[in-house]
C-alpha cells in the first residue's frame, strides 16, 4: 500500500523542549503550571518545573507560556476503508491526515481489513504520517459467519492474521454468537462491536465483550410494556421506563463492559443533527465546514445513503427528536451507573468526516451528564486504560509523563474550560512527529482547493 511517507515533516527522532507550558497531565484534574516537557526519539523523556529541567542544546524550543499541552485524542471507533484502489489511497492519506489535524493521535479500527494490519505497523515505524492504531478484525455477521462452522474458520484466519480483537455486528445470529463465543475464546481475542439484534443484550453482557459500540440492543429492554407493536418510531423511542434503564446501566457497569456511544454518527442515522439545531436534511449536513476536505463523490454519496434511511416515514422530526432524547437518557444513565464510557465516532462513515467528528461528538457526551474533564479522560486516559486491560497491549500513551509515547496537543485556550478550545490549537505531535497549525492549515487549503470538484470515479 503506497500512502505518504513522514517527508517534509520534522523527523521523530528529532528532540522538543515544550517551555513554560501549563500541563494538562491526564493523570488528575486540573493543570500544572509553568513546565518544560522534553520529547526525544518519539517519546516524553523528561516533565518538570522549567526552572529545574534544563533544555538539551540541539532541541527544538516550542514557547509554552500562556498556553496548555495536553495528550493527543483517541478516536476508539474508526471506519477506514474495506479495501483500496490507487484511487481510493489518496482518500485514506488524507483522511489520515484529517485525524491529526483535528487532534487525534490514536484510532481504534473497527471492522478492519488486511492492508490495515501493515498500516498500522508503518505508521508504528514512522514510514507513514498518521495516527497509531489498534485494528479490528473484518465484521462477524450473518454474511461473514451465518453458522457455527463458518465462525470457527473465521475467528482462526483473523486470529493468525494478527487482529487486535474480533470485530462482531448486529445481523449475528443468535446460533453463530455462541460459536462466537467459543471461537474467541480459543484464539484469546477480545469481541468488540454492536450488540447482535437476536441475542439478549443480558447474554450479551454476561459474555463481557471489550466494547458495545453504538449502544445497539438497549432500546427493546428498556422499554415502558404495553406498547403496541403498531407505535411509531416517536412512541417507541419516548416510552422508556427509566428503571428498566437505571437496572441495564447497572448491568453493564458489574460486565466491566466499556461503552462507546457514538452519538453523532447515530444521531445521523435517525437524521437528527445537535450542530443544526435539529432535524436535518443530508444536503444541510454535508454544507457544514468539514466536509470541503472531503471528494464531492463522497459528500453525494454519504448523503444518498442517508436518505435512504431517513425517508418518511420512517424518520420524522418527532421520530428523531425522541431518538436522540432516549440515546441521552441511555448514556446519562450509564454515566451515573460508572459504566466506562470511551469516545468513538464511526469517521468517516454516513455524513461523520475524520478527525472533526471528535468534535462533534464531545459536546453530546457533556450533554449526558459529563463534566469537560470526564469527557477529556474518556478520549485520553480512559482510552489508554482500555488498551491495557482489555487489548493487553502498553498503556504508554492518554498522559502527559515521563517515558510515554509523545502523543500531544498544544493549545492556547484551556480544553478544560471549554471544549471550544480544541479550536485554539498551535500543532500536534503525534509518535514525536511536530505539525504546527501553520503547516496544517496550509495543506488542509491545499485539500479544499482540489475537492471542490474532485470526484471517484
Amino acid at each position: 500500500m503506497a500512502v505518504s511517507k513522514t517527508g517534509g515533516q520534522a523527523p521523530s527522532d528529532s528532540s522538543y523542549a515544550f517551555v513554560n507550558v501549563d500541563v494538562i497531565p491526564m493523570t488528575s484534574a486540573g493543570t500544572v503550571p509553568d513546565q518544560t516537557v522534553v520529547v526525544r526519539d518519539g517519546r516524553i523523556v523528561e516533565v518538570g518545573p522549567s526552572d529545574s529541567v534544563e533544555v538539551p542544546t540541539d532541541a527544538t524550543r516550542i514557547e509554552g507560556e500562556g498556553r496548555f499541552l495536553m495528550p493527543g485524542l483517541v478516536d476508539m471507533a474508526a471506519q477506514l476503508p474495506d479495501e483500496l484502489d490507487p484511487i481510493r489511497v489518496i482518500v485514506l492519506e488524507e483522511w489520515l491526515f484529517l485525524y491529526l489535524a483535528n487532534g487525534v493521535t490514536r484510532i481504534r479500527s473497527v471492522g478492519g481489513s488486511p492492508y490495515q494490519l501493515d498500516l498500522k505497523d508503518q505508521v508504528r515505524e514512522r514510514e507513514v504520517l498518521g495516527p497509531s492504531m489498534y485494528v479490528g478484525s473484518p465484521v462477524l455477521n450473518s454474511e461473514s459467519t451465518p453458522d457455527v462452522a463458518a465462525v470457527e474458520t473465521f475467528v482462526a484466519t483473523q486470529a493468525d492474521a494478527g487482529y487486535d480483537f474480533l470485530t462482531i455486528e448486529v445481523g449475528l445470529s443468535a446460533s453463530a454468537w455462541e460459536g462466537v463465543l467459543l471461537a474467541a475464546e480459543e484464539a484469546a481475542l477480545p469481541l468488540a462491536g454492536s450488540a447482535p439484534e437476536r441475542v439478549d443484550l443480558r447474554a450479551v453482557l454476561e459474555a463481557r465483550p471489550s466494547t458495545l459500540d453504538g449502544l445497539a440492543g438497549y432500546l427493546s429492554p428498556t422499554r415502558s410494556r404495553g406498547l403496541v407493536s403498531a407505535a411509531s418510531n416517536a412512541e417507541r423511542f419516548a416510552a422508556t421506563d427509566p428503571q428498566k434503564l437505571e437496572e441495564l446501566a447497572q448491568l453493564t457497569a458489574e460486565s466491566d463492559v466499556y461503552v462507546v456511544p457514538q452519538q453523532y454518527r447515530q444521531h445521523h442515522l435517525h437524521g437528527w443533527n445537535h450542530v443544526l439545531g435539529g432535524w436535518t436534511a443530508p444536503d444541510s449536513v454535508k454544507a457544514l465546514p468539514e466536509f470541503q476536505h472531503v471528494p464531492q463523490t463522497v459528500r453525494n454519496d454519504w448523503a444518498t445513503a442517508a436518505w435512504n434511511a431517513w425517508v418518511p416515514p420512517a424518520v420524522t422530526p418527532e421520530s428523531a427528536a425522541a431518538y436522540a432524547a432516549w440515546r441521552l437518557s441511555l448514556v446519562s444513565a450509564l454515566h451515573s451507573a460508572n459504566v466506562s464510557i470511551l469516545v468513538g465516532t464511526g469517521a468517516a462513515d454516513l455524513l461523520n468526516v475524520p478527525g472533526y467528528a471528535i468534535h462533534r461528538e464531545m459536546p453530546l457526551m457533556v450533554d449526558a451528564g459529563l463534566t469537560t474533564y470526564e469527557v477529556l479522560q474518556a478520549a485520553t486516559s480512559v482510552a489508554a486504560r482500555f488498551v491495557a486491560e482489555k487489548l493487553d497491549q502498553p498503556a504508554d500513551f492518554g498522559a502527559v509523563r515521563d517515558d510515554y509515547v509523545a502523543d500531544l496537543i498544544l493549545l492556547e485556550e484551556n480544553p478544560l474550560q471549554s471544549l471550544d478550545a480544541f479550536g485554539s490549537k498551535v500543532g500536534v505531535m503525534a509518535n514525536g512527529i511536530w505539525l504546527t497549525q501553520e503547516a496544517i492549515d496550509e495543506r488542509l487549503a491545499e485539500m479544499a482547493e482540489r475537492h471542490k470538484d474532485y470526484e471517484i470515479d
